[in-house]
């Protein structure tokens, strides 16, 4: 058992830490604990069975996604959040393979990545809105997994009443470089009412996560200098043929910016 008052973890503050755990073999075993900030838990975690020996299976359940973003240093974007974040570790090494995400009522604001993106896609009104309260997300949910240093994102999706939208593709953490790619869809909410009515709202629709008014963008570049790519043909163009036709309407490269 430690609890540790002041916990740092390189130049990162974190609070106070609270770690039960077994060992036994010389693993560590039945690892639960949780940090706190000013004797209030933001963040609680566990191991929980998994069937590959290989790999220890790691529940993380937040109670301030924000928080805890900012004392990693990660992103001072997010406002509050909570839910549940599963990690498979490697156990010889603790290196992370992969793992999945799902986030509730959390809110984004004055992110630059989404700024630009809305701004691209003349998105005014949202940018406004990021810009002073925050735009919120009732959910966020996502899959990742991590290989020789690069991370692999799929089927991530954003949900919330004033925007949506997907998020794929890969972050090289041993040189920044990024390469993503998704939708974004304005006013979700009254976009997926559409996407609700049987067979009909699949065809005008396209894929879950997605609405009738939105717009493909890209990312590619480095995380210092990102090159955006937003496609405007797209942001009157029904999801599922905007889907088709993304292959061949991107080859043009119809709008970039730095």
């Amino acid at each position: 058992s430690l609890n540790i008052q002041k916990l740092f973890y390189g130049d990162k503050f974190l609070g106070e830490a609270i770690l039960n755990a077994k060992i036994k073999n010389s693993l560590l075993q039945n690892i639960e604990g949780k940090l706190l900030d000013n004797s209030k838990p933001y963040l609680h975690f566990n191991d929980i069975p998994y069937e590959e020996k290989k790999f220890k299976k790691v529940l993380f359940r937040v109670d301030d996604l924000g928080l805890f973003l900012n004392k990693i240093k990660l992103s001072e974007s997010f406002i509050e959040g909570n839910g549940d974040i599963f990690i498979i570790l490697d156990k010889e090494n603790f290196n992370i393979q992969s793992g999945d995400i799902n986030i509730f009522d959390s809110s984004v604001k004055n992110s630059s990545f989404l700024a630009r993106m809305l701004q691209l896609a003349s998105f005014t009104g949202l940018l406004e809105i990021l810009t002073n309260e925050g735009i919120p997300f009732n959910k966020i949910v996502g899959e990742f997994s991590v290989n020789n240093k690069v991370v692999n994102i799929s089927n991530f999706k954003f949900k919330g009443f004033s925007l949506g939208g997907t998020v794929k593709g890969n972050i090289n953490l041993s040189n920044d470089k990024i390469n993503l790619e998704g939708v974004i869809v304005p006013a979700y909410a009254i976009n997926s009412l559409i996407n609700k009515i049987p067979l009909v709202g699949q065809i005008i629709t396209g894929i879950e996560g997605e609405g009738l008014i939105g717009v493909n963008y890209k990312v590619k570049g480095t995380t210092d200098k990102p090159v955006y790519n937003i496609n405007p043909l797209s942001i009157l163009t029904p999801g599922i043929i905007r889907n088709i036709f993304f292959d061949f309407l991107n080859s043009d490269e119809s709008t970039t910016t730095k």
